[in-house]
């Protein structure tokens, strides 16, 4: 699961202009790190203790938000299948924490990433892969329904759809074939 382009985490303020002041740049390299340490793999699971911080540095100051779904996004797709997975778990940690801005801001970030990584059938690693449709279906199922969600219903419907054509697909390869009905006449 390699990098993508544009996956590096920012550098400055989110839509700043790189001419960022000195305090800004201290509070995202300080984001940066709080990321990491709340995505680091402690026995399987993320840091608690990180996390809780990250949050509380994000409540206080909430511009903050946008870098931190950019840091996030980034350590999505690690190579470490557990860093992948707990940055995954944080992701709903800070919808839940910061409800529909977040979400907002997830939707059009992270969603698309998600949703490629719960996608049947890819050379996701299994563990990410059912991660990613749990969160895919969770957040279809109580955000797509919210004004502005629209595309988390999607993300599900989408899923819904590859899914069966993935079983569909492997019944045939078991040589059984099966009526199924795509909604054609």
């Amino acid at each position: 699961m390699g990098e993508e382009k544009g996956d590096d985490p920012p550098s400055t303020p989110a839509g700043g202009t790189g001419q960022g002041d000195e305090a800004s740049v201290k509070k995202i390299k300080l984001l940066k790190e709080a990321v990491v340490q709340a995505t680091m793999s402690c026995g399987g699971e993320g840091n608690s203790v990180a996390t809780l911080a990250l949050v509380e540095m994000v409540r206080e100051n909430p511009s903050l938000l946008p870098d931190t779904i950019l840091c996030v996004k980034s350590r999505v797709k690690a190579k470490d299948e557990q860093v992948s997975i707990i940055s995954m778990s944080l992701v709903d940690v800070l919808i839940d924490a910061f409800g529909l801005p977040c979400s907002r801001i997830a939707m059009g970030t992270l969603l698309p990433r998600i949703s490629r990584l719960a996608a049947p059938g890819t050379l996701t690693p299994a563990t990410v892969r059912h991660r990613a449709q749990e969160l895919v279906r969770k957040w279809g199922a109580s955000l797509g329904t919210s004004e502005g969600g629209e595309g988390f219903a999607a993300a599900e419907r989408d899923l819904r759809l590859l899914e069966e054509e993935e079983s569909a697909r492997i019944r045939v390869q078991q040589g059984r074939t099966y009526v199924v009905d795509d909604g054609f006449a």
